[in-house]
């Protein structure tokens, strides 16, 4: 990211500086003394605010009536959004170039050579931290025991919110229950991918992705029409024309500004990928649970019975335990043996004893 950034407007004659950044914050508006300011009654009197953080700069639209664009894509109003040389800014119908003021040692796009892709985490409106992202592997683990973020009151061991790199994506995910993640405002429910400028949002953290390895620079791309409604007119204001004619501004043709494929990687409609990239690495995920695809196996049979025989010997042996092991074993008659047939006739002797005996106790008595 450069360090110092020029912002210049768009005209019919060229571009006009109208502003630098170099540290700390910077008001733009249309009547700020102490900031930029753009002469165009379209423009909020503090339209936006420039603030830079480590070595980033960064735009956040402070409520304008007539709003903000980045590269053709609105701005909602307190969205903390990453700029860079290259990028095209448009403030109501005022196109704005952004630039690198000091090229030493910055690459193409006014990007530094050693530019890496990280997280910007804010705590609320505040800046929190920044993570690298690794070449593979967990970049930011939010929730959970182990976490990189903690969530106020949360008492699971497994995180919330996972964010890593697999292969040449950048992708997050939840596991537990907890607070909703939101991705530019959807609800995040299966694995997304993170495409740069992308914004997180999980309890009172705010997550950008900053991707300066596949940004590419604007520069040479004519400026995005306006996207807010108007009929007529041309002079800034209501009543703006979908061309971009508002004073001093240019009137060099403007395309659709369509990204091959739609702005939306996660649709596969716009050129996308529909499966979760974890379920292709599944192998498990292939068959249904409990079955094998065996139609490639030529020497596989049919299934065959196996003898009731050759089931109970193998029940009966050494792995079963001993006191089930005679439950399955042959069984002759109760009284096939001599010695059950005396033990019987001898209890039948003593049982007649015995009541003769109880007889004659009773006759007596």
């Amino acid at each position: 990211m450069s360090g110092k950034l020029l912002i210049e407007q768009m005209g019919p004659d060229g571009r006009v500086q109208v502003g630098r950044l170099e540290t700390g914050e910077m008001t733009i508006g249309r009547s700020d003394e102490d900031g930029i300011t753009i002469a165009n009654t379209a423009i909020s009197r503090n339209h936006g605010l420039f603030k830079k953080i480590r070595n980033h700069w960064f735009y956040v639209d402070q409520g304008s009536t007539n709003g903000s664009w980045l590269n053709g894509k609105p701005l909602k109003e307190g969205r903390i959004t990453i700029v860079r040389d290259g990028d095209v800014m448009q403030l109501a119908d005022t196109p704005l170039k952004i630039s690198s003021a000091d090229e030493a040692g910055y690459g193409v796009g006014g990007m530094p050579h050693f530019a890496s892709s990280t997280l910007i985490v804010f705590s609320g409106v505040e800046f929190h931290d920044e993570f690298p992202l690794p070449e593979y592997g967990r970049a930011l683990v939010v929730g959970g025991s182990q976490g990189d973020l903690r969530l106020d009151g949360d008492l699971n061991e497994v995180p919330r919110l996972v964010i890593e790199r697999r292969g040449d994506k950048v992708v997050a995910y939840g596991i537990s229950h907890g607070p909703d993640i939101l991705l530019n405002g959807e609800i995040v429910t299966e694995t997304v991918a993170l495409e740069d400028g992308d914004e997180l949002k999980i309890a009172h953290y705010t997550i950008l992705f900053n991707d300066p390895r596949s940004f590419q620079s604007t520069s040479e791309q004519p400026l995005p029409p306006p996207a807010y409604g108007a009929s007529s007119g041309g002079t800034g204001g209501p009543g703006l024309t979908s061309g971009i004619q508002g004073p001093g501004v240019s009137s060099e043709k403007l395309p659709d500004w369509e990204k091959p494929g739609g702005w939306d990687t996660r649709t596969p409609g716009l050129g996308g990928f529909a499966a979760d990239p974890v379920q292709s690495r599944n192998p498990s995920g292939r068959f249904t649970f409990g079955k094998a695809n065996f139609d490639d196996e030529d020497d596989v049979e049919g299934t065959m019975a196996i003898d009731p025989a050759e089931v109970e010997a193998r029940l009966a042996g050494y792995d079963m335990h001993r006191s089930a092991r005679y439950v399955l074993e042959d069984k002759g008659s109760p009284l096939s043996s001599l010695e059950d047939k005396f033990v019987v006739i001898i209890g039948f002797v003593l049982l007649l004893a015995l009541m003769g005996a109880v007889i004659w106790f009773l006759l007596l008595s």
